[in-house]
């Protein structure tokens, strides 16, 4: 029987070069940004130097490293384990030196997000504790490992796609309860709990007070909760018996000779019943629909502007793909319009849904008798279905060209950029164009709606043409 060294040896030989050696190097971008706005504002307290960290912890970390995970056991699943399963090798011992290669590859990023920004701001001469941001980065390191357990396990049984939209919601309850008395309880809350009095931070980002007993509070105890989440989420995996997760199962029923007579757009619509896409587009309306009854309008235009039509229009891109990249080689023969067809029923999908967004918003300002918000209404509408077919072609071309955890990385990004810019104070000076998905928010006069919409138009007309070259040429790079 193999033993552990060699194991890990062998963890270390696939990931070598692989998406998720690289996905760390994020957190240079991160340190890069933190450090740019130093430079821009070398007046700025302390705790701005952390800002884009503070932005990663309370934002963006649950998605970051399901990311992370998913690319590992994606990798591993595509390749079926490399064909391992036929040496003498211990799974657990796999499974062990699987996760201490997800938790190196964890460390970098975070050592990289946090440390990196150090020497840029000691040359700018800002103000800095250094002792402060290299505790920060390990303790935001082993504050994640229980979520990072989480992610891997999940992955592994669940897929990325899934795994990445449940991140989203374990980050959202993470948030809104870090300050709760029963913090303790949640174990969502723990990652963030811990790192909120080493930044200085509530959960929302805005600084602490000096008086504030949370700047005082040590985040031993939710790091060791960080820690034990770990080793009950290895232990459990290592005991029980978890059944893989298959590869690219096909749909083996008969299609019929309508989807060959019928054209392309019809045959894809036959290929993609039974996925997840349809259930998903269902399942964001009725998000939207209880949104709506519940609170009022403005929290549908919120809800669906920030989070649910960026990171929709992505996931429903790199279903669509993952759905028809097994055949791709043999159908696109066979097809010269299917491109067309894909990118038409990509944005049927997602019109679709914003449409039923739109006059949900709609009938709920209505009822409200609120008239002054209809006009809000009717210009985040036209500007959701610019942004929505913009954001969805750009996700198909990414995930042809680049692969899925590139796409839905950079939707996870311009999510966290669209609230930060989008929001608040900024939304009212020159940066609200630097944050896209928050413009159906922030375009709120006639100039900017111009800007805005002509920038759409012409992402919508880069986004087409990008995604159906990477379609046409996806076969010479062997999909």
């Amino acid at each position: 029987m193999i033993g552990f060294l060699p194991t890990l040896r062998a963890e270390l030989v696939r990931t070598r070069g692989s998406s998720a050696s690289v996905l760390p190097l994020l957190g240079i971008v991160i340190a890069g940004i933190s450090a740019a706005g130093v430079y821009i504002t070398p007046q700025s307290e302390e705790r701005a130097v952390l800002l884009w960290q503070t932005l990663y912890v309370t934002g963006m970390a649950a998605g970051i490293l399901a990311l992370l995970a998913g690319l590992t056991t994606g990798r591993e699943t595509a390749a079926r384990e490399g064909g391992t399963q036929w040496r003498p090798m211990n799974p657990r011992l796999v499974t062990v030196a699987r996760f201490a290669v997800l938790a190196g590859l964890s460390a970098e990023f975070h050592l990289l997000a946090f440390w990196a920004v150090i020497p840029p701001v000691i040359l700018a001469g800002a103000p800095l504790d250094v002792g402060g941001v290299l505790t920060a980065g390990i303790a935001c390191w082993v504050a994640t490992l229980g979520l990072l357990a989480v992610t891997y396990v999940a992955t592994e049984r669940w897929g990325t796609v899934l795994v990445f939209l449940l991140a989203w919601v374990w980050q959202a309850i993470g948030i809104l309860a870090a300050e709760w008395p029963s913090w303790v309880a949640l174990p969502p809350t723990w990652a963030v709990r811990a790192m909120l009095p080493l930044l200085g931070a509530h959960q929302n980002g805005e600084p602490l007070s000096p008086n504030d007993p949370l700047l005082h509070e040590s985040p031993v105890l939710a790091l060791c909760l960080s820690v034990g989440l770990m080793l009950v989420v290895l232990m459990a995996r290592l005991t029980l018996k978890v059944t893989p997760r298959l590869e690219s199962r096909t749909n083996s029923g008969p299609i019929g000779y309508r989807s060959a007579r019928d054209g392309a757009l019809v045959a894809i619509n036959l290929t993609m019943r039974g996925r997840p896409v349809i259930p998903l587009c269902l399942a964001a309306i009725v998000a939207s629909t209880v949104v709506a009854v519940v609170y009022p309008p403005s929290y549908l235009l919120g809800f669906y502007t920030y989070a649910l039509l960026p990171l929709g229009a992505c996931v429903v891109a790199v279903l669509l793909w993952q759905t028809l990249v097994p055949g791709w080689r043999l159908v696109v023969l066979h097809g010269a319009n299917l491109p067309r067809a894909v990118q038409a029923w990509l944005l049927g999908c997602v019109t679709a849904v914003t449409l039923v967004v739109v006059i949900l918003t709609y009938m709920n300002t209505a009822l409200h008798g609120d008239s002054a918000e209809i006009t809000t209404v009717v210009r985040a509408g036209v500007l959701w279905l610019l942004l929505g077919a913009a954001g969805s072609l750009g996700a198909l071309w990414i995930t042809v060209r680049y692969g899925m955890a590139r796409a839905l990385g950079a939707a996870a990004v311009l999510v966290i950029v669209g609230a930060t810019f989008g929001g608040d104070v900024l939304a009212d000076t020159w940066m609200w164009v630097l944050g896209p998905t928050a413009w159906p928010l922030s375009a709120d006069s006639p100039s900017r709606f111009v800007l805005a919409g002509s920038i759409g138009i012409i992402a919508i007309f880069a986004g087409w043409f990008a995604s159906a070259w990477a379609m046409r040429t996806a076969t010479a790079r062997e999909v």
